[in-house]
């Protein structure tokens, strides 16, 4: 099956190289814009007939845009039919729920769209043919709002009908439904604003509230793929900030524990340490530190300080040398926390700065080139590599938004699988 491109961006295309029409067509697969996805396939394969991941792409776009096509028509059928048996007996509001329910499922579906503007144009006719302040004119404003979407005003229009004419029984269940409809409204808004919530507290660093955010929406929808990949997040986040907190909290306890002891000030440099200790209990420095003042205690001369700070661990540069060491291990993320750490106490040093920039350089580069080999993966109908490959995107860079919402849409999928 072959595929035009549409005349809105024919153009656009042709100026694109081959790897940026690789990852617009990746991009386009994903989001199951197959079309589209076969589209720029075709073109980068023009442009390197060699490409073999071009043409395993096409096949796979043109056979799930098929599949697509023809899952929708068979499961819309039903529906549809439903709808027009609705429109014949003049029920507007059962009918445009029936569509309302097939555009949400195919929002552009050309015979649903069709019939929604019939059935909106014959309650409006059946509207202005009834005569005003009469209870068919009510009930009709009543179908009116309905169809906006307004089920406030049609529940309380129709409930006003029903109060003056308690004959027509078949107001109860239109009411209640249109009641059903404000709660599940209701309901999607509450959804919308824990997800916003929760994305936005991990963004701000706040992960305790993005933690409590994404915990409602569980409360609401128990195994929601993205609440359950939002938590994680956030609780990893949290841990994170622990112990970037815990080190920092150490090494400002190192220091004045330091410098109480270049004063003489041995009574409360023997606290400090022991509070060290208790924070970092595999650090050797406060054991041999309170081994010193043991032994100043005792009249020995002990060790000079000067040499031990220069060549501790929690010397000033320790944490710059840290962060190069996780660089070095490609865990970008720790190494930048580390360097930003010890730019902010030495603002002054300009080779921290430009290792700081080279290491989020290494970071962007790294974590594009696996998000890509997920969507190649993807692309091929291995969603459990793609889920693999996207996870530890998100371990080089919590923040790439782009592969943590492929991975939610991939974890959905999966597990309907």
């Amino acid at each position: 099956m072959s595929m035009a491109a549409p005349s809105a961006w024919a153009a656009r295309i042709t100026s694109l190289s081959p790897s940026e029409l690789m990852e617009q067509a990746l991009e386009a697969f994903l989001e199951e814009r197959f079309e589209d996805a076969a589209t720029y396939f075709q073109k980068a394969l023009e442009m390197d007939p060699r490409n073999e991941t071009a043409k395993q792409g096409i096949k796979s776009a043109e056979r799930q845009l098929k599949l697509k096509v023809e899952r929708e028509r068979a499961q819309e059928r039903p529906a549809l039919k439903s709808a027009q048996e609705a429109i014949r007996r003049g029920d507007w509001v059962d009918a445009h729920d029936r569509l309302r329910s097939v555009l949400r499922r195919v929002p552009n579906h050309p015979d649903a769209s069709k019939l929604s503007e019939s059935v909106r144009k014959r309650a409006e006719a059946l509207h202005e043919k009834a005569r005003p302040n009469t209870s068919d004119w009510f009930f009709s404003k009543g179908v009116l709002a309905y169809l906006d979407g307004d089920w406030y005003k049609a529940a309380q229009v129709w409930e006003q009908v029903y109060a003056f004419d308690p004959d027509k029984i078949f107001l109860v269940a239109k009411i209640d439904k249109a009641k059903r409809r404000l709660e599940e409204q209701q309901r999607e808004e509450r959804i919308g604003f824990y997800k916003t919530l929760g994305w936005e507290n991990i963004k701000k660093r706040d992960f305790e509230g993005s933690i409590q955010a994404w915990q409602e929406l569980l409360k609401i929808l128990p195994n929601n793929a993205e609440a359950l990949e939002g938590l994680r997040q956030a609780q990893d986040g949290a841990i994170r900030d622990s112990e970037r907190r815990r080190a920092e909290d150490v090494q400002n306890l190192t220091e004045k524990a330091m410098n109480a002891y270049v004063e003489q000030e041995y009574a409360e440099s023997v606290k400090l340490w022991k509070k060290v200790q208790e924070l970092d209990p595999g650090s050797t420095l406060p054991g041999e530190y309170l081994q010193r003042i043991q032994l100043r205690g005792r009249g020995s001369s002990g060790y000079s300080y000067g040499s031990s700070y220069s060549s501790g661990s929690s010397s000033p540069s320790s944490g710059y040398q840290r962060a190069l060491g996780f660089a070095k291990e490609e865990k970008y993320n720790e190494a930048i926390e580390h360097l930003e750490r010890y730019i902010s106490r030495n603002p002054g040093d300009n080779v921290a700065k430009d290792s700081l920039q080279d290491i989020r350089n290494k970071q962007k580069v790294q974590a594009e080139k696996l998000y890509k080999d997920g969507l190649v993966a993807y692309s091929q109908g291995n969603v459990s590599e793609a889920i693999k490959v996207w996870q530890s995107v998100l371990r080089v860079d919590p923040d790439y938004q782009k592969a943590r919402q492929a991975l939610i849409k991939a974890l959905a999928e999966n597990k309907k699988q």
